[in-house]
């Protein structure tokens, strides 16, 4: 084998799986582990947010971990909004946070100090804070608050060519 050869096999099996996974996530996307993302650029309720997800064939984004969320928190560092629509509920039963869609109850949650706190008797959507005093972490704010979504959206990997 050629030194050009095994140089290129050698770039194929370190980035390769890599860049399997990226392209399998749309334009304006970003890749995560087996996630794609897509951060909103127009302000909805909760409602509309989930809805826009799904015209996207995603939804709602399910913050399952600490990893997951500090992906989040880094990726919104740079962009302009504040507040994110997360796909997380208490709309059923007040402070049992479900994620969206789904009859779970949330393994993991990331409040600030204070939070939920359900002011008014009228937060049941959650909210990734990017405000000043709410220390990078969630909040609850009324459904019908106009927020910025974010998206997700597994990707299959099953359909890969990466061989080993």
């Amino acid at each position: 084998m050629t030194v050009i050869m095994k140089t290129h096999l050698l770039v194929y099996l370190v980035f390769g799986n890599y860049i399997c996974f990226a392209k399998d996530c749309p334009d304006m996307w970003t890749v995560d582990g087996n996630s794609c993302y897509l951060f909103g650029h127009q302000k909805l309720s909760f409602f509309s947010a989930e809805s826009y997800c799904n015209q996207h064939k995603a939804y709602l984004v399910h913050i399952n971990d600490a990893t997951e969320d500090s992906f989040i928190r880094e990726h919104l560092r740079d962009m302009k909004g504040l507040s994110w629509w997360i796909g997380l509920t208490d709309d059923d039963i007040e402070n049992t946070w479900k994620l969206y869609g789904t009859n779970e109850i949330a393994d993991f949650t990331n409040w600030a100090p204070g939070q939920p706190n359900d002011y008014g008797s009228n937060e049941d959507c959650a909210v990734f804070e990017m405000t000043p005093g709410y220390g990078e972490k969630w909040n609850d704010a009324p459904c019908s608050t106009l927020l910025l979504p974010i998206c997700e959206r597994p990707f299959d990997v099953s359909g890969s060519s990466i061989i080993g």
